[in-house]
């Protein structure tokens, strides 16, 4: 993992802060055999020896139900920390409800560390921009829970970096999401014409930043089902 790493390695630490995952974060990201699944945290048994996955729903025809013993991977953010764990499957209580082993160790970093995905080609990926004296929309080149890339023509304009502009996130099979952008950098794409803007999302509540995962991975896993 990127950035200074803190490791809480006392099963009563490890306890603790699982507890306060699942009230406070919830949504997380299983990796399972190179699968990335959205879904969310319950809170560890009272004898501190398994933990809960709940698959999201929107899932429901494109996951199954993974063996006993599998190795995985979780994932999820706080503010302006991000957490991870190893863990396996133990069990299924359901297509959608997995019992993972406690984790021995969580690590936690001070900075994000988010997938960003090359949607370039991909239909359905778009940011409608207020440039001011009008709207236009801007096919994406890439996008994280974090940030995104769009491509612009520069005779139409140019995106200065810390620019901030008010924008609405459109992505497959998800309502729009209003976001505020702040550019930060600009580059020449490297096929074709045009030009590539770099920008962040601005104060990027929870309810959106979760929208906008969870929109992901279901693009992700439907991707994974049409191959």
């Amino acid at each position: 993992m990127l950035g200074t790493a803190l490791y809480l390695t006392r099963p009563q630490d490890v306890q603790a802060h699982l507890i306060f995952a699942a009230a406070e974060i919830g949504e997380a990201i299983l990796t399972l055999q190179g699968r990335q699944i959205y879904g969310t945290l319950g809170s560890p048994d009272l004898d501190g020896g398994r933990v809960r996955f709940a698959v999201d729903h929107q899932l429901a025809d494109l996951v199954g139900r993974p063996e006993a013993g599998r190795a995985v991977r979780v994932t999820y953010e706080h503010r302006d920390s991000a957490y991870a764990f190893f863990s396996e499957i133990e069990a299924t209580e359901g297509p959608l409800a997995w019992v993972l082993q406690i984790p021995r160790t969580v690590e936690r970093t001070d900075r994000r560390l988010v997938s960003r995905y090359d949607v370039s080609g991909e239909r359905g990926f778009e940011v409608i921009i207020d440039e001011g004296e009008t709207l236009r929309a801007h096919r994406l080149g890439d996008i994280s829970s974090a940030g995104l890339g769009f491509h612009f023509e520069p005779r139409a304009g140019t995106f200065q970096v810390a620019q901030r502009y008010s924008a609405e996130l459109r992505l497959p099979g998800s309502a729009p999401v209003a976001v505020t952008l702040e550019i930060r950098n600009s580059r020449p794409c490297r096929v074709g014409s045009g030009h590539i803007a770099g920008a962040a999302f601005v104060r990027l509540g929870a309810v959106e930043r979760s929208q906008i995962a969870r929109a992901l991975a279901v693009w992700r896993q439907s991707k994974r089902a049409r191959r």
